[in-house]
């Protein structure tokens, strides 16, 4: 009798336990659904992130959590969020799981019920565990599109044997955060994209509003902060081949100062492997989705002191993109993401390209513009000190074209003609007194034959329409004549 209440009673706990072990996991399940709204709903990753956390939380009782991220680029892994983790863990756990995270199969829940057992992580990361206090871990991918993007860990100060429930539910909570995620990225890159796209027409709007292109690529770069960049600066070459600053914009003037002073102190080096000069000089863009260490080394040279302010202003960024025109790189624009922390990627490269485009534009044309402004200044100079001899030279003079009717007549000719100067425009030279029978500027063979000598014996006649030519052969544009009185029965002196 004993022995079957005993057993009855086993049955009765066992009972127990399986309906407490459903009701949880139903639990679970109610919270995650009711969470799923709120998760897909927020559109920004800086606000899920601890969303999920905190979801986490409610759904698996543990020690510690963690969202670990995955950046293709570098093939890196790094903790973007944690809760009850010591800091010396999330400072080197990183380092420790780039080795081993290539033998992790992501296609089931990551489990280690023993850590100090699990073959599959390298020594170090064993160790980092060990120094934490942690026994056990129990970690599932984030994905999208068959893509692992990150993880989500649960870690236990002791050993802990996990249930196929606890798997299930951490498995669901890993496919709704990384929906949540992805959702979160996709909506802030299109609204990215579209803030860059009003930002780069509004700076074409200002390029094409002037042709003083100094003041407008200033204004341009005061545009892009912090609207696309934390720094934003443009370099010109000068006419000797030398980098010229132009413009340099940050939210904080007194840095702007600094910089300036920085660049007159330790000018770039015009053969740098990087930077403006590299772009200027291969009229190629840059991309830096993370500055490297490498960078700054080179950019700093043998300067200690630089390199070590390269590293206070704790630049992340950087996109370097030529302004070219007519085949011709003549400057560069600069953008640094720094304080906000922002990695550039193809498609804001793309965006600064296009920007760089419109900029160049705008400069060749105000170039082209400046040059026409400078050869009509010349021109109506040259006219001026023609104006200034044609009206007080002391002998006759005239321009004809090249059929030799006049064109213009100084007061001296107009005297020895005997005609207003007004009065000759459209003659020829041999009848200044009346005009031609076409009429002002005609080229009627009548007065071209009267102005063309009789062809020698056997020299054949000249063409009617052969006009005047010079000593090459080539058409004259027009021709001029000199006109000095000669008193009868005396020489000129």
């Amino acid at each position: 009798m004993g022995v079957l209440l005993a057993t009855q009673d086993v049955e009765r706990r066992a009972l127990d336990d399986a309906q407490r072990l459903y009701a949880e996991e139903i639990e679970r399940l109610r919270r995650l659904l009711e969470a799923s709204s709120s998760l897909l709903g927020t559109l920004s990753v800086e606000k899920v992130l601890p969303e999920v956390l905190d979801l986490a939380q409610r759904t698996l009782a543990a020690e510690g959590y963690a969202l670990w991220r995955y950046d293709e680029e570098t093939e890196s892994w790094g903790i973007a969020i944690h809760s009850g983790l010591s800091e010396e863990y999330v400072e080197h756990a990183p380092r420790t799981v780039q080795d081993s995270s290539a033998n992790i199969s992501f296609d089931a829940p990551i489990v280690a019920e023993e850590i100090s057992e699990a073959e599959w992580l390298t020594p170090e990361h064993r160790r980092a565990h060990a120094a934490a206090g942690t026994q056990s871990m129990l970690a599932v991918a984030l994905r999208h599109d068959e893509r692992v993007f990150g993880t989500l860990a649960f870690y236990y100060g002791d050993p802990h044997q996990f249930t196929e429930a606890e798997k299930s539910a951490a498995w669901t909570l890993g496919n709704l955060a990384a929906a949540a995620i992805r959702t979160a990225e996709l909506y802030e890159t299109q609204h990215r994209l579209a803030a860059d796209q009003k930002f780069v027409a509004e700076a074409s709007e200002q390029l094409a509003s002037s042709l003083d292109y100094e003041t407008t690529l200033s204004n341009v770069a005061a545009l892009a902060v912090p609207r696309f960049a934390d720094w934003c600066a443009i370099d010109m070459v000068e006419e000797s081949g030398a980098l010229r600053r132009l413009a340099v914009a940050h939210v904080d003037p007194a840095k702007v100062s600094w910089s300036n002073a920085l660049v007159t102190k330790y000018p770039p080096d015009p053969d740098a492997a990087y930077g403006v000069p590299n772009v200027i000089r291969t009229g190629r863009p840059e991309l830096f989705s993370e500055i490297p260490d490498e960078l700054l080394v080179g950019a700093a040279g043998d300067q200690p002191e630089l390199l070590e302010i390269l590293h206070e202003l704790g630049l992340k960024s950087m996109i370097c993109v030529p302004l070219v025109a007519r085949d011709r790189a003549f400057g560069a624009i600069t953008f640094v993401s720094a304080e906000s922390e922002r990695r550039y990627d193809d498609v804001d490269l793309a965006t600064a390209q296009d920007l760089a485009r419109s900029a160049a534009t705008a400069v060749d044309n105000a170039l082209l513009f400046r040059e026409a402004e400078a050869a009509r200044r010349q021109a109506q100079e040259s006219l001026s000190v023609v104006d200034a001899v044609f009206g007080a030279a002391p002998i006759g003079l005239a321009f004809m074209d090249t059929s030799f009717h006049y064109v213009r007549v100084n007061d001296a000719l107009a005297a020895i003609n005997g005609v207003p100067a007004e009065e000759h425009y459209g003659r020829t030279r041999r009848r200044p007194h009346r005009r031609d029978r076409a009429g002002a500027g005609a080229r009627g063979s009548r007065s071209r034959q009267r102005t063309t000598r009789r062809p020698r014996r056997g020299e054949p006649a000249a063409r009617d329409d052969a006009g005047l030519r010079d000593d090459a052969g080539q058409p004259c544009l027009a021709a001029g004549a000199a006109v000095r009185r000669l008193v009868r029965g005396r020489r000129p002196r």
